[in-house]
Parts: C-alpha cells; structure tokens; sequence
C-alpha cells in the first residue's frame, strides 16, 4: 500500500518519459550520522542499493563508536552483488551530538569526502549531516541535496535551543539544491516558513520493498524467546520498536500502558530497540505497579518481520518525518496508535484500524490504545520502493543537467 500525492505522480510520469534518455554516471555521496539502525539508515540503505546499479554510490557514515549495523548490511549486500558495489567510508568526526571540536573537525572531514570521491552529489540524511554539509562544501561544485527526516526545531525543546536549531535548520535547508521532504508537514514548513521555491522542493513519501512477515503464531513465539517470558493465546501485547532516544519518548507509551493495565490484566507491553535513553526507561519501568509486564526485547534484526505477533502496534515520539516502522506497522495490517506528527497522520490515512493521537497525555494514549485492542487486522496492499527511487533518481540527473 503505497500514498502518492499529484505532485508525486508528476514526478513518476516524469520519470517514465525520461527513461529512453541516457545519462551520465554519477557519483553520488550518500552522508549520514550515525550507522545505528533507525529509519534513516533504511533510507540510505534503500537507496544506495536501487541505485548502485547506474550510478556510482559512496556511503559516508559517521560516529565510529556506535552501531555499525547499516555498514554491516551494506557490506553483505557488496558480497551478493559485486558487480555493482557500494563504497563505503567511515567518517571519524561527524558525530550526532553537538561537540564544537569535533563539529569544527567535521567540516573539513566531509568537504575531504566530497573532493576525494569526485562527487557530483552530496544527499545528506540528518539534521547535523545536512548543516555540516552545507559549510563544509559552499564553495564547492557539487550539488547539495537534503532529505528531512523531522526538522529537530520541531521537537519539544526550550525556546532558546528551538531558535537556535531552527536557524541553522532554516540556513543549511534553503542552501541546498534540493530538499527532499517525505511528508507534507515537512514541505509546507520549508515552503511557507523556510521560503524555500517550489523549484527546489519535492514532495517524495518514502516506500518499502515487502517484508516478509511471520505468521501470528510463528511471531509471537519468537517474541516469547526474546523476552524470556511466555505469550499465551490471551495475551494482549502492546508493541513498539524503535531506538530509545529522549525524542522517541517511549516513557509516554510505558506511563500509558500502565493506565491500561490497571484495567486490562491480559495485557503486556513490548519495546523492541536499544539506546542512550535505556537506563532511564528502566528506571521508570520500575516505578510503574505493573512492571513484570513491560518487557525490553533489545535491538532485533529484522524486527518488522514480527510486528504480526502484536495486537497493537504503538509509537509515541515527539518528532518524527515519515517513519519507515509506521509503513511496515501499516502493511502488516495490525491496529495501529500514533501521535498527530509529522507524517504519520498521512501514513495511516484511510486505514480503518489506525488512529492518531493530538493531545500527547498518558490518559489519551492508554483510551486509544484501549480501543485499538478491540479492532482486527486488515488486509494491506503489497508495498514497493520503486517510485521513490525512481523519482529521486531523476531529480538526481536534473540537478546535474540543469546547472
């Protein structure tokens, strides 16, 4: 099941007409902070590997010390296709934090990667990525393309660091060439707040390729083994996967299952990911009367192949774009509950067993976690990548004829 809006047709039948026409090859520098599974690194890995066929595509990946799972995928993918590899290059300094001597070290460290791989194209795929990559490159002749993945100016922040990070989001998004926007919170922000022309906007939803999802039966079991606990028919799992950072706030989902469970002694809450915010969700899970029944199952690979094992899939982050964990929760066919944020309401709309959340309250999300409990799964369209990385391609070759 896919969304589409005009503009993205437009940028499909575009497409289709410019396919007889050859191109050059290009290379193209895919920049991202960290390699720590999340949606973005299913972005980058998506794209890097539709397009290392026709173009030459290099990876450049931050924060050394952390996860290096989209390496490790990206490297397994090289092995099963050699003819049509992916360069991938660790970067030292560019990290996800803020730390001014290495944000200063940064800049030099991505402008050495765009020069030494002859880049055509830089696509920068975080917050601290693009603005880095903006300075480090202005006086170079490459083109700057951007995907918002959530503005951070967005997120639930203090007035002092809400402006200053929306000024250097404001600067590093109307620098760029191109800025790719996957929802339409995100456009209409950088239309109508940003300035930015419609001639260097495109509205691209991102998509993803099938997943092969286990049987109920087969998910669940696997879950149980995972949390060293035993699932029966009657259990009631409450799920969500995703990274534990403060901006996920899975504390809101633990505080609201806890409300639910007073009233639901069938019910069970499962967090699959792994983070900086672990401890402190701990801490909390200690607290709550009902904590044997809230469960970490730690980062799991392939973790959407399970999503069929919950009967509500839950997620209650303070910012998010267009999370690739809500396209594979929607194509799974489970009830859903999200909060009303950046592209999720666009993600689940039309979809009979989903609901979005405005007022971000414990008490709010436990009511509609209540009655996504008392909806079915539903039968969900097959998904595919194809349109998004064939309208991305394009805008790739047109920023490099057109300039």
């Amino acid at each position: 099941m896919m969304l589409t809006t005009p503009y993205f047709f437009a940028k499909v039948n575009k497409t289709r007409s410019m396919s007889t026409t050859p191109h050059p090859r290009l290379t193209v520098g895919l920049l991202i902070t960290q390699g720590h599974w999340g949606g973005a690194q299913q972005y980058v890995f998506d794209l890097a590997t539709h397009l290392a066929s026709e173009m030459n595509v290099v990876v450049g990946i931050g924060s050394p010390t952390r996860g290096q799972e989209l390496q490790q995928r990206l490297a397994a993918w090289n092995t099963a296709h050699p003819k049509s590899p992916i360069t991938i290059q660790q970067l030292t300094h560019l990290v996800r934090e803020i730390s001014p001597l290495k944000d200063l070290r940064a800049l030099a460290e991505i402008k050495n990667f765009v020069v030494r791989n002859h880049l055509d194209i830089l696509h920068c795929n975080s917050a601290k990525a693009t603005v880095i990559g903006s300075f480090a490159t202005r006086a170079l002749p490459v083109r700057r393309v951007t995907t918002v993945h959530g503005f951070t100016f967005t997120e639930p922040l203090s007035w002092a660091r809400r402006a200053f990070y929306r000024t250097l989001e404001r600067i590093a998004s109307t620098s760029a060439h191109l800025l790719i926007c996957p929802d339409r919170a995100s456009y209409a922000i950088a239309k109508d707040s940003f300035h930015i022309p419609q001639s260097r906007l495109a509205l691209i939803p991102h998509t993803r390729t099938d997943i092969a999802f286990l049987p109920r039966d087969a998910a669940r079991t696997a879950l149980a083994k995972h949390i060293g606990h035993t699932i029966t028919d009657h259990t009631q799992i409450i799920g969500s996967i995703a990274n534990f950072y403060k901006v996920k706030n899975q504390a809101l989902l633990l505080e609201s299952f806890a409300l639910l469970a007073q009233q639901n002694p069938e019910a069970i809450c499962i967090l699959i990911g792994d983070g900086s915010e672990r401890q402190n969700l701990e801490s909390i899970r200690t607290s709550l009367p009902c904590a044997n029944r809230i469960f970490f199952a730690g980062a799991i690979e392939n973790a959407a192949t399970l999503l069929r094992g919950f009967e509500v899939f839950a997620l209650t982050s303070d910012k998010e774009g267009y999370p690739f964990v809500l396209l594979e929760a929607r194509a799974a066919g489970i009830p859903i509950v999200v909060r009303n944020i950046g592209g999720c309401p666009e993600i689940i709309e039309g979809v009979s067993n989903a609901s979005s959340v405005t007022t971000p309250t414990p008490t709010a999300i436990a009511a509609a976690l209540t009655r996504a409990l008392e909806q079915n799964p539903i039968s969900q369209t097959r998904t595919s990548s194809e349109l998004m990385h064939n309208a991305t391609r394009v805008r790739y070759h047109s920023l490099v004829t057109n300039q």
